[in-house]
């Protein structure tokens, strides 16, 4: 790894297998995989790359534990194109020491992120008490049965 890739921001650090699909329209390079989590989370969180208009050699079907850096300053771009690195580890998993990397030109890049994992961090799931669950339970499930709602409207004093 050289120093202007360091200096490089790293956009994303994906986990295990990254999936590379070249697609029709603007996003013509797609990458998708689990991202490394922060480290006070655990697990990983699905994560796609979308590169627009990206100029790339030939790219393996399948990274492992692919890191993308970017956009690479350089004076030598064309108008309206910045230069992103990825770097992955080997592909058959072995020991190769520097692994596998490449160049390649975009007009820009989409990072999309699954949001459910995070939403429902956030948000707690509800807590009834056992008496409150069954108490329901009963009443829906009575309910059910025909005439049973005219049955209760008498019950609690409605005509």
């Amino acid at each position: 790894m050289n120093a202007e890739v360091t200096a490089a921001p790293q956009l994303v650090a994906f986990r295990g297998p990254v999936t590379v699909r070249r697609g029709p329209g603007a996003a013509t390079l797609l990458l998708s995989g689990c991202e490394v989590a922060a480290p006070h989370r655990h697990g990983c969180d699905s994560t796609e790359l979308a590169f627009a208009v990206a100029e790339v050699g030939a790219l393996p079907a399948v990274l492992r534990d692919a890191r993308v850096f970017g956009p690479l300053a350089d004076g030598n771009d064309p108008p309206g194109r910045r230069r992103y690195r990825i770097e992955a580890s080997a592909a058959d998993g072995g020991s190769a020491p520097d692994g596998w990397s490449a160049e390649l030109l975009a007009r820009g890049v989409q990072r999309h992120r699954a949001a459910g994992r995070a939403f429902f961090g956030a948000v707690p799931p509800p807590r009834l008490p056992f008496g409150r669950r069954f108490g329901w339970l009963l009443l829906l499930s009575v309910l059910r049965l025909p005439g049973a709602t005219r049955i209760i409207e008498r019950l609690r004093g409605r005509t």
